[in-house]
């Protein structure tokens, strides 16, 4: 992971203490556009702790699509089923591509560097927020939960029309000069 990321603090254990980061996308995803999140996770949540982040279609208080988790074991899930299983220290690049209106194609690579994963999900609306959680962490950063390079790629058709569309804007500032 880079050198500068967001994190929570959500301790000590059994506190009941949680923190949460919400954000909304600039708009839905468009079939074929991929939103793409970095989450480090280092020592895992302890007894009682969860973190990680949900993917939500209708804004935060929406429809939960997709949670991803890590609490108390090595194990991280992804809507309560195993994801991956291996410890490792690298940043986990997880990615979500919606394919068609109603699927979402979720990958992405584990900690420990060779791990990986790939599933389809059926959705009723396109995503359009996120929200990182943390909640009854064990003290010390190396606990909490790390997110970087968040980002959304269009699919290459939406290149293609803005470079079409600039190349008429292109055409017509060049026909009324001339």
């Amino acid at each position: 992971m880079g050198t500068t990321a967001f994190t929570l603090y959500a301790d000590p254990t059994g506190s009941g203490a949680f923190s949460n980061a919400d954000r909304a996308l600039s708009s839905a995803l468009n079939v074929g556009d991929t939103f793409s999140i970095q989450l480090g996770i280092n020592f895992d949540s302890g007894a009682g702790g969860n973190k990680g982040f949900n993917v939500y279609s209708g804004g935060i208080g929406g429809t939960q699509l997709v949670n991803i988790n890590n609490g108390g074991t090595q194990a991280i899930t992804i809507n309560a089923l195993p994801m991956f299983a291996n410890y490792g220290t690298n940043a986990m690049t997880i990615s979500f591509q919606l394919t068609t209106s109603t699927n979402l194609y979720v990958f992405g690579t584990g900690r420990d560097g060779s791990e990986s994963y790939s599933g389809n999900f059926t959705v009723a609306a396109a995503p359009n927020a996120f929200r990182l959680y943390a909640s009854d962490m064990q003290a010390g950063d190396q606990a909490k939960p790390y997110l970087n390079s968040l980002s959304v790629v269009p699919e290459p058709s939406v290149f293609a029309l803005l470079g079409l569309g600039l190349a008429v804007v292109a055409l017509r500032r060049k026909t009324k000069i001339s």
